[in-house]
């Protein structure tokens, strides 16, 4: 068992690192961490060397740290990009009602100025 938990932490700790995914090797961090600590448990009792199943308890908790915190890192990029996006189109939506405004307004001072530069023939 201390060799599953070694292999365990070991390709949770590795893929745990992809973006999407890396939430569903949670599940083989923390199996390889129970499977560490019962091997431990089990070769204590017998008084046998349990430096495996330690470094298996070890690799599946700094798996479990590291998955925990990259998925919660890129949530946070996830959610600043769709905050972003939202600000961005509404300050689109506010640009283009200006641009509609200072067109209205180049339109009046258009006729005014028509109108002026035909009254007084400057």
């Amino acid at each position: 068992m201390g060799i599953a938990a070694l292999v365990l932490g070991i390709v949770s700790l590795l893929l745990g690192f992809i973006p999407i995914f890396g939430i569903f090797f949670i599940v083989l961090a923390i199996v390889g961490l129970i499977l560490g600590i019962v091997d431990t448990v089990k070769k204590s009792k017998n008084k046998q060397p349990k430096g495996v199943s330690i470094a298996g308890i070890v690799l599946s908790a700094i798996a479990i740290i590291v998955i925990v915190a990259t998925t919660l890192f890129y949530g946070i990029i996830i959610y600043g990009v769709s905050q972003y996006k939202e600000n961005n189109y509404n300050d689109f939506d506010r640009d283009s009602r200006f641009n509609e405004l200072e067109e209205d307004l180049d339109d009046y001072f258009s006729r005014y100025y028509d109108d002026f530069y035909y009254d007084y023939d400057i």
